[in-house]
């Protein structure tokens, strides 16, 4: 994969969103069934950046409302105990990753995309 920072990130890139998709849909599942819904909150972060990257025509996407529901949901789920605080904030960091580490690419700037260059 050309422009990739290195080969074991490209590996790991390929295998995570699947992962990442999975255990957004269980930290839901276990919120509600355990009554946390500082988690279901925090989970649907993920959900909500996914809905603004399908809604969104451009290449710059704005990650601060997902996160932001997402570290609202961790607050929220502190006050349920340590299993629960746990839970929403690895949501939260999964989120992080995917907005900060997946969604790059690892992409750099182009000389030959430059404005004025031919």
């Amino acid at each position: 994969m050309a422009g990739l920072e290195n080969d074991w990130q490209a590996k790991l890139k390929r295998v995570f969103i699947i992962p990442l998709m999975l255990a957004d849909i269980a930290f839901v599942v276990i919120g509600a069934v355990a009554g946390w819904w500082g988690v279901v909150l925090a989970a649907t972060g993920q959900f909500l950046l996914f809905a603004m990257i399908s809604m969104k025509r451009s290449r710059r996407l704005n990650a601060a409302p997902a996160l932001a529901v997402s570290l609202a949901g961790v607050v929220w789920a502190a006050a349920d105990g340590v299993g629960a605080f746990v839970v929403a904030l690895l949501a939260l960091v999964l989120l992080v990753a995917y907005a900060v580490w997946y969604s790059r690419n690892g992409r750099t700037k182009s000389a030959a995309l430059a404005l004025g260059s031919r």
